[in-house]
């Protein structure tokens, strides 16, 4: 799962355990721009489940108050389900119209009324929490993809130039916890944080002599250079640099004892 995946995944199970949902939910993303992307996600909601999710309905404005207490008063201690399943859209995308739901084992005195006001309410719930969150994942793509600025900056002296690109994101999300991913995802969506690879590259007359990626450079609008790029990584670059130079001067002076 690239870094990006990782963060949309996090911010779809934060975004649903924060509606009442159930944590286990089975969450698939397939974001990319084309017609059918978006997020989905897919499981089973017990009785209890229901009885949670449903005022956190009503509350968004969702599903009418007296209709949510109706259905709680029948689903309290009964056995329904309702399980959120993949339709064959869902084998080649992910969005709210792959989900599809059934029911079982309805408690007596609920009648077909109140088993369509129960899907009503929770369709209008998956499309509005695919709707939201499919709109946060492309800010976050966003955030880790190249703005296709090149180079983002130069500097050049008489011998030398240092320049720093955006290239293609690595993908070592991994090394992220959980923590680490809440933290970032709220720099994301409230400040429009971005978190870039970047090339420095120091060359002289076309030769490269020193070259350092950077997996995770933040950013935000408007900061000047000097707030986001660390001297660190000039350091780093000037280093290989003088080295390669010092490669370069003994193998010049062998050549010129062997002339």
């Amino acid at each position: 799962m690239s870094n990006a995946y990782r963060f949309i995944h996090r911010h779809t199970r934060n975004t649903l355990v924060a509606r009442g949902w159930p944590a286990e939910m089975d969450i698939q993303t397939n974001l990319s721009y084309s017609q059918g992307d978006g997020v989905a996600f897919y499981g089973r909601l017990s009785a209890n489940e229901l009885v949670v999710l449903l005022p956190e309905i009503a509350l968004r404005g969702l599903m009418d108050d007296s209709a949510m207490l109706t259905l709680r008063d029948l689903i309290v201690g009964s056995d329904i389900t309702v399980t959120l399943y993949r339709n064959s859209l869902g084998n080649h995308y992910a969005h709210s119209g792959t989900i599809s739901m059934e029911y079982d084992d309805c408690p007596e005195g609920m009648y077909e009324r109140h088993v369509v006001s129960l899907l009503k309410a929770l369709r209008a719930e998956i499309n509005n929490v695919c709707s939201c969150v499919a709109a946060a994942g492309y800010r976050v793509l966003e955030a880790f993809s190249p703005s296709g600025n090149e180079p983002i900056f130069s500097r050049q002296t008489r011998n030398f130039r240092l320049t720093v690109t955006e290239v293609e994101p690595f993908n070592d999300g991994d090394c992220w916890d959980n923590e680490a991913l809440d933290r970032l995802l709220v720099a994301i969506l409230d400040e429009n944080t971005t978190y870039r690879s970047l090339e420095v590259r120091l060359d002289s007359r076309g030769i490269v002599l020193g070259i350092l990626h950077v997996p995770y450079a933040w950013n935000q609008p408007g900061l000047p250079v000097r707030r986001w790029f660390e001297r660190e990584w000039l350091r780093e670059v000037v280093a290989e640099a003088r080295s390669e130079i010092d490669a370069m001067m003994v193998a010049m002076s062998g050549i010129r004892r062997s002339v």
